[in-house]
């Protein structure tokens, strides 16, 4: 997958974020995109929904931190029997879709709502932590413990390792987008009013593959099991066409939460496509099959 970047985060095995680190240079305080995302006006944007892989990833540190039978593990967990619903029901998924290889590149599902924050949290502590220890600020620490592990905040605060921090080292602040956000993303460059998918669709390739009586895009994904029954579920995250902002699947697949709760946009594979147009939205409750998620980056630099 283009935007799963390998990199050691500070322990003794390797993991692969998307977006992990950035090039800075503090002499111009320019930031280059984070790998895996796209510049767009103040932000950065994910290419592509976040993947079982990148979210097993987190759990792994969870497991080497706080160990496999915590609290602070278990409650990370994605809820796989919402492949057991009515509306998406088959049993091989619920076993296998968030831990089998095949589906590594698939966009995670069963997350709530606070399960996506904590997770973007995480992922911006580990990206600061990493920033300061390619910077020579902090040491690498492999033996970090409940007692004692690394955030952005309580580094910040003084409270990691007894180390004075230092402020002139951005923070890249990964979250949830805004609705706003969320559609200027989507947009792709386009007038929303117009182009209501974020796709010109008389675009030569696009039309050529709709002629073909192909997805464009992904809100009709049928895979037939041995028993030749057909279910529905969402492709890899990094298929289909980009948008032109180079997103990927910002309509359908998995509709991808906001940072209004119990909000999402873009629909899924579940959806028909006249529920995922950009300026539409789509409530939740719960974690569902048809539900995912892909986080925005900001730049912040610590406040002295």
């Amino acid at each position: 997958m283009k935007s799963a970047h390998r990199l050691f985060l500070l322990f003794t095995f390797v993991f692969s974020l998307p977006a992990a680190t950035a090039v800075f240079s503090q002499a111009s305080r320019k930031q280059s995109p984070p790998p895996g995302t796209v510049a767009i006006a103040h932000f950065f944007f994910d290419q592509q929904e976040i993947t079982n892989l990148d979210y097993r990833e987190y759990l792994n540190w969870l497991g080497h931190v706080f160990g496999p039978d915590s609290d602070e593990y278990r409650q990370a967990l994605p809820d796989s029997t919402v492949w057991r619903k009515p509306y998406a029901y088959c049993e091989p998924l619920a076993i296998q879709y968030f831990r089998h290889p095949a589906y590594d590149r698939y966009p995670v599902v069963g997350v709530s709502y606070e399960q996506a924050t904590q997770y973007c949290a995480w992922r911006t502590d580990r990206v600061f932590e990493m920033q300061l220890v390619r910077a020579n600020v902090i040491p690498v620490n492999s033996q970090q413990t409940r007692q004692e592990y690394f955030t952005a905040a309580g580094y910040l605060a003084g409270r990691y390792m007894g180390l004075a921090p230092n402020r002139n080292i951005p923070v890249l602040r990964y979250r949830l987008p805004t609705k706003d956000e969320w559609e200027m993303a989507a947009a792709g460059k386009l007038d929303a009013t117009i182009f209501p998918y974020g796709y010109d669709l008389s675009d030569k390739k696009i039309a050529g593959k709709l002629r073909k009586g192909e997805f464009v895009f992904q809100t009709q994904q049928v895979v037939k099991m041995q028993d030749q029954t057909e279910y529905w579920f969402a492709a890899p995250a990094h298929s289909g066409f980009p948008n032109g902002f180079k997103l990927y699947n910002m309509i359908g697949n998995v509709a991808e939460m906001l940072a209004e709760k119990g909000v999402s946009k873009g629909g899924s594979f579940h959806h028909a496509l006249d529920d995922c147009k950009i300026t539409g939205q789509l409530s939740y409750s719960q974690p569902e099959a048809w539900l995912g998620f892909r986080c925005i980056c900001v730049l912040e630099m610590p406040a002295d």
